[in-house]
């Protein structure tokens, strides 16, 4: 459960709202499966600085360095200021300067979205999504065509792809913006809560970095047998 006093067994720290609400909810949903983790004490830290998070994740951190528990840091590779090198790149560096501040590197999980969080919105979990984004309004989510076009509207200098999948892969902010805007929304931490709260886990790991977040979470608080 997400605690603000210690002791703590994890604690991370996300480069937006958006990615910390919905986090948040993926990793308390976990706790409560039978193949996902056991119950565990969490804090979760928003960094101001966005994601260039992964310059300095000492400075947030180094309250909790004294405790025993694990550090998880996420951030977009999209707007790191580094988005140049491979994001492995950038990973290495975040995860050496906890390392050189004392903390094991087997305690230490650094993840950036390549390109973005909204990566992991796409298939098999998108459809799903478009339905989580669309109920409040009562009605029907937009076809994919229109989403498409409304992307490349509201972006473009991006020469967004004609294929839909393709856009999806290397744009998906941008088109997650489009699923907002035609559903007459605003995009705001509430979607992702709810996005974080409906859509199947199993759905949203088939994104690699996801996929790795859980994979460590699992081995770190394994669930009981």
């Amino acid at each position: 459960m997400i605690v603000q006093e210690p002791p703590y067994d994890l604690v991370a720290l996300f480069s937006d709202l958006e990615m910390q609400k919905l986090f948040e909810g993926l990793i308390e949903r976990g706790q409560t499966g039978r193949d996902c983790t056991r119950p565990f004490r969490w804090r979760s830290l928003r960094d101001p600085r966005r994601d260039t998070v992964w310059r300095e994740p000492e400075g947030p951190l180094a309250p909790f360095f004294r405790t025993d528990c694990r550090f998880l840091i996420v951030w977009d590779h999209q707007g790191s200021g580094y988005e140049a090198r491979p994001h492995e790149v950038v990973e290495s560096l975040a995860l050496r300067r906890l390392a050189d501040a004392g903390i094991p590197e087997d305690r230490i999980l650094a993840v950036a979205f390549d390109p973005e969080l909204e990566i992991a919105f796409r298939k098999p979990a998108w459809q799903k999504i478009k339905r989580v984004v669309a109920e409040p309004r009562r009605t029907p989510p937009p076809g994919d065509a229109a989403i498409l076009e409304e992307s490349r509207r509201l972006a473009p200098r991006l020469r967004i792809p004609d294929d839909f999948d393709a856009a999806l892969a290397r744009h998906p902010k941008e088109l997650f913006e489009a699923l907002v805007r035609l559903v007459r929304l605003r995009r705001s931490p509430d979607l992702y809560i709810r996005i974080g709260e409906r859509v199947s886990l199993q759905a949203l790991k088939r994104e690699a970095a996801l996929a790795r977040i859980a994979k460590a979470i699992s081995s770190w608080f394994p669930p009981v047998s």
